[in-house]
């Protein structure tokens, strides 16, 4: 992960409007820094993605399956993180 410095730790709604189109980019500590993943860790991440896709639309669940959803965390410390998974499901009724 590569690290870009900032002067003030910056919120979920700042990281989101000021994170770049390209890359993967997660918010950790305040800090906005780059993800990069392997080929090998790509792979995997597609390929549990394609096999959750069609079972959700196998059993026919409202859900989405997508690897291009940042989520709002937060630490046990109360430090709010942004997080970029590499497959998330999310229930469409929420």
């Amino acid at each position: 992960m590569l690290s870009t410095p900032s002067q003030q730790k910056l919120t979920f709604e700042q990281f989101l409007e000021q994170c770049p189109e390209d890359g993967r980019y997660e918010l950790v500590n305040g800090e906005n820094v780059s993800i990069l993943a392997t080929r090998q860790h790509e792979d995997v991440a597609d390929f549990l993605a394609k096999r959750l896709d069609q079972e959700v639309d196998r059993v026919g669940l409202k859900y989405k399956v997508s690897g291009r959803i940042v989520l709002a965390t937060q630490t046990v410390t109360g430090v709010e993180q942004g997080r970029f998974p590499d497959v998330s499901v999310v229930d469409l009724d929420q």
